[in-house]
């Protein structure tokens, strides 16, 4: 993975408001992986994961949902949370078909570079 790709993987599902230093990446060009132009729910997904690396960099496997910064917070608004609060890796892949399916505005099944770009908040 390039330098820096994990903090940009982590920000496709993160939030409809991103920082300012984060405002100039590709998301389509990260997650793109097959370069078609779209993003599938596989690819949604592989990119996910990536950015579990940037979350998780302690390696512990799980997250406690109530440290991470105000941005990332949407992405595991919908991403259950044991008793103590943490979200597994396990628990925040699983909740990407949703994240995907908001996202997915034309409901086709992929997600477009307008459509990745709109929910992420970026112009």
């Amino acid at each position: 993975m390039k330098p820096g790709y994990a903090a940009a993987a982590m920000l496709i599902f993160a939030t409809p408001a991103l920082p300012a230093h984060a405002q100039d990446f590709d998301p389509m060009a990260l997650a793109d992986t097959n370069a078609d132009g779209k993003v599938s729910l596989a690819e949604a997904t592989a990119f996910s994961a990536q950015g579990w690396t940037f979350v998780d960099q302690s390696n512990a496997g799980k997250i406690k949902k109530e440290t991470l910064p105000d941005f990332m917070q949407p992405s595991f608004a919908s991403t259950k949370a044991d008793a103590e609060g943490y979200v597994s890796k396990d628990a925040f892949l699983a909740a990407v078909p949703d994240r995907f399916k908001a996202a997915d505005t034309n409901a086709d099944g992929f997600l477009s570079d307008a459509e990745l770009r709109g929910f992420l908040g970026m112009p």
